[in-house]
């Protein structure tokens, strides 16, 4: 009777993991069925043929992009239209374009209301020690992924000296999220490091 509840309780969290996974295809495809472009009259033919197209423009836009000049020239170009500037800045911007192209968002675990979280380096900021007084130290902002869909994430200031690099990046931290911390190797704790000695 034991083997057959933790099989069970196994399907079941696999189930929903596979419901979420299928449920985001499904939604993304309705999406991408609005824009088919009728190639052929021939379905076999059609669905690859789109599927290139929407690949290759993916890839198209991650190639420029990855670029300084591009990115540069379309910030120009769209800084002075309002609403639209702000979102063209935030995913224009270099230094948050190169953190993410060279896999620069490091793995960070801190000490969160008594327990270890873990979470996501993405900018380093300079405030005070306490709200509104206090020596000006610096503190992490760390996104802690939500699970098990990790594109989402509670944004925490964690003071640099509090938290501990671990020597991995942000794909590691997304899967194990996206796994619901079944896919969370035994972390290597000699390439452990304090913040404020990094």
């Amino acid at each position: 009777m034991k083997s057959f509840w933790k099989t069970f309780k196994a399907g079941m969290l696999w189930s929903i993991l596979i419901v979420v996974i299928v449920s985001v295809v499904i939604w993304v495809c309705s999406i991408l069925n609005n824009f088919v472009i009728p190639f052929s009259e021939n379905k076999l033919v059609n669905i690859p043929a789109n599927l290139a197209v929407y690949l290759a423009f993916i890839w198209l836009v991650g190639w420029l992009i990855a670029k300084p000049t591009p990115r540069q020239w379309l910030m120009k170009l769209f800084s002075k239209i309002p609403l639209v500037s702000v979102v063209t800045d935030f995913f224009l911007n270099n230094d948050y374009i190169d953190k993410v192209t060279n896999g620069n968002l490091p793995e960070v675990w801190f000490e969160y209301g008594g327990q270890w979280s873990f979470g996501m380096e993405m900018n380093k900021v300079m405030l005070p020690r306490n709200m509104f007084d206090g020596e000006i130290i610096p503190f992490l902002l760390v996104i802690v992924p939500t699970l098990p869909l990790p594109m989402t994430g509670v944004p925490i200031f964690v003071p640099l000296e509090e938290v501990v690099y671990t020597g991995r990046n942000f794909k590691d931290t997304l899967v194990a999220s996206a796994s619901f911390g079944l896919n969370f190797p035994q972390p290597d704790v000699t390439k452990f490091r304090k913040g404020g000695a990094r």
